[in-house]
Order: structure tokens, then C-alpha cells, then sequence
């Protein structure tokens, strides 16, 4: 009778031990549903928040960024096209001031052209020697 006893105090004590450890399983996950993971929402909160405001600061940054840049070539475009537009005028209005002058005085320019080209040959004769 004793090990029939003994047979069903261990048999208890193991329904027990299984009992109080499926309730320490339960508890544990009580405790992270109804605590931890709270806990967790929480704090991650002003993490999302903070991501969220960096991605719309560094998003409106450059947007801003690349307005500006925009704003800049077209710009620099309008300068560097009123800057040719004014020295093609310059140009041509020196072209014509000297086809006018050679026109009115054909035997001083081809002097002046002579004497150019005779200098420029004696330059040319001294280096090379």
C-alpha cells in the first residue's frame, strides 16, 4: 500500500510541477502581452515620430536644395546667354567699323598690312637664328 501511496504522491507532485510550469509559461505571456509589449509601443513611439520628421526635414531639404540649384543654372543661363547675345553684337560692330575703314581707305590697310607682315617676318628670322 505504501509504494501505491508513493506511486500517487509522485504522480500529484509531477501534475503539479507540470501545472505550475504551463501557469509560469501563461504568466510570462500575460506579462509580455499586457506589459512589455505596451511598454514597448511606447517607447517606440516618439522613435516613429522622430524618423518620420527627419525623413520630412531631409525631404524638404532638399527639395529646397534642388529648387535653388534649378533656380541657379537658369540663372547663370540667362547671364551666360545675354553675355554672348552682347559680345556678338560688340563683335560685329567692330567687324564692320574696320570693313567700313578698309573700304574707305583700301591703299593705308594694305600699308598697315605690309608693314605688319614685315615686321612679323623679322621677328620670326631673329628667333630662329
Amino acid at each position: 500500500m505504501q509504494t501505491s501511496l508513493t506511486a500517487d504522491a509522485s504522480s500529484v507532485a509531477e501534475q503539479i510541477k507540470n501545472d505550475a510550469h504551463t501557469l509560469g509559461k501563461e504568466v510570462a505571456k500575460m506579462a509580455h502581452d499586457h506589459i512589455v509589449e505596451p511598454v514597448r509601443e511606447k517607447l517606440l513611439q516618439p522613435a516613429a515620430s522622430l524618423a518620420h520628421d527627419a525623413r520630412t526635414a531631409v525631404t524638404g531639404g532638399a527639395k529646397h536644395l534642388q529648387d535653388a540649384v534649378h533656380d541657379g543654372i537658369a540663372s547663370t543661363r540667362k547671364v551666360l546667354a545675354d553675355t554672348v547675345a552682347h559680345t556678338q553684337e560688340s563683335a560685329t560692330a567692330q567687324r564692320d567699323r574696320v570693313s567700313a575703314w578698309i573700304s574707305a581707305n583700301p591703299f593705308a590697310a594694305v600699308g598697315i598690312a605690309v608693314v605688319a607682315g614685315a615686321v612679323l617676318t623679322s621677328i620670326s628670322h631673329h628667333r630662329n637664328s
